[in-house]
């Protein structure tokens, strides 16, 4: 990943660190470097455990993406979700949504069980466009309640 690029050189440290280092699985590196630097920025004055420093009670448990830690709150683990779909935005319809809401849902929930580095969780939802946040904005509360 280019660090030079005109959007990376406004990244916070953590974010560009995160570029720099293996991601636990997939191909979502960029994302998970924006989500970093949004958060870290809203945030403010914390510490960032990376994916692959995230300790579990089993191996191979899930995980997720990475750990805020604050010093004046508890620690929330934070998956990055990306709604979109390259070959075609109309793709990700209604179902689509609440699949991959239900299936991030239950992912933090399994992962936060096998891991004592954080207390809450934020599921970071990155859109394609203002139709897709319309969509998860619909969906997201009712999947949330279970």
């Amino acid at each position: 990943v280019n660090l030079y690029h005109k959007s990376a050189r406004w990244f916070t440290d953590n974010a560009k660190k995160s570029l720099m280092i293996p991601n636990a699985g997939g191909n979502s590196q960029i994302s998970e470097a924006i989500s970093m630097n949004f958060l870290e920025r809203i945030f403010g004055g914390c510490r960032i455990i990376m994916e692959t420093s995230i300790k579990t009670v089993w191996a191979r448990w899930p995980i997720v993406d990475y750990v805020i830690v604050r010093s004046w709150s508890p620690n929330i683990g934070v998956s990055v979700v990306r709604a979109m779909d390259y070959r075609d935005p109309d793709y990700f319809d209604d179902d689509e949504c609440i699949r991959i809401l239900n299936k991030k849902v239950r992912g933090l929930v399994v992962a936060q069980q096998g891991c004592y580095q954080y207390s809450s969780s934020i599921m970071h939802i990155i859109c394609q466009d203002m139709r897709v946040a319309r969509l998860v904005k619909k969906y997201a509360p009712g999947v949330m309640k279970g």
